[in-house]
């Protein structure tokens, strides 16, 4: 299988930090310049999974809360099945994650608001 990046889509903004929105796969991915939250010491763990609208959530371990999952710009995306690639790791439906990153809130108007979550978590 082959992972390519694809830049398509809207931008949206989460607390100040703009995104990029990428459909392939039948998925939404929202990417993010990592950089901006190089400081961020923030830490998510769960599984991954695709939620409403297509977007990837991961539902922390405790399994009540799902988080909206931006990914750092240097994801590859799949346009074949809903799969990503970030720093040679494949991640896909329910696939464990650890990340280090930031939490954001959603604003209702932006389009990752479309994803069902309240919250964000911006990958470094």
């Amino acid at each position: 299988m082959t992972l390519a990046p694809i830049a398509l889509g809207a931008t949206g903004c989460a607390g100040g930090t703009e995104l990029r929105q990428v459909q392939a796969g039948g998925q939404r991915t929202f990417l993010s310049d990592a950089s901006e939250q190089a400081q961020s010491t923030a830490h998510l763990e769960g599984t991954l999974e695709v939620g409403d609208g297509g977007c990837w959530l991961a539902r922390r371990p405790d399994d009540t809360t799902e988080v909206l999952v931006i990914w750092p710009q240097r994801t590859s995306v799949s346009d074949v099945h809903p799969a990503l690639q970030l720093d040679g790791d494949e991640y896909s439906q329910g696939s464990p994650i650890t990340f280090g990153g930031g939490y954001r809130e959603i604003a209702e108007q932006e389009p990752a608001a479309e994803c069902g979550a309240k919250e964000a978590f911006i990958i470094n």
